[in-house]
């Protein structure tokens, strides 16, 4: 695997390069944190997420369907012990945890609204 080749992993969640470059030694923490809170890393001429290369480097391919996820929601923890792997739909209802408003009730001010989707059609309820 390419990956084990050219990174090490550590324990604080960082991965390091095994040779240096010259813009970096070997032994130094890869990456910069993207504006989306993500920590990238390039690799291969590709920007990648590192926690999802952290994911490859333990476990293996990320399988289709499913993202890497971070079980505490703090995008910085990239400790595999950190990570687990959920579908998109699981992401999202995670994200939404502790909500007071059923499912497909918004507020917005003083009042609410419902709707329903259907047939890929959303239908105001009111």
């Amino acid at each position: 695997m390419v990956l084990r080749e050219e990174f090490l992993y550590q324990e604080d969640g960082n991965l390091t390069r095994v040779y240096g470059t010259s813009r970096a030694p070997a032994g130094y923490p890869v990456g910069h944190v993207h504006r989306n809170g993500y920590t990238v890393v390039g690799f291969l001429g590709e920007l990648y997420q590192l926690h999802r290369l952290i994911w490859i480097w333990h476990v293996g391919e990320i399988p289709e369907g499913l993202m890497v996820d971070h079980i505490d929601n703090d995008q910085g923890n990239n400790r595999i012990e950190n990570l687990q792997l959920l579908t998109n739909r699981a992401n999202v209802s995670k994200r939404k945890g502790g909500r007071e408003l059923p499912t497909g009730v918004n507020r917005s001010g003083k009042k609410f609204r419902a709707a329903a989707a259907l047939n890929g059609v959303t239908h105001n309820l009111g």
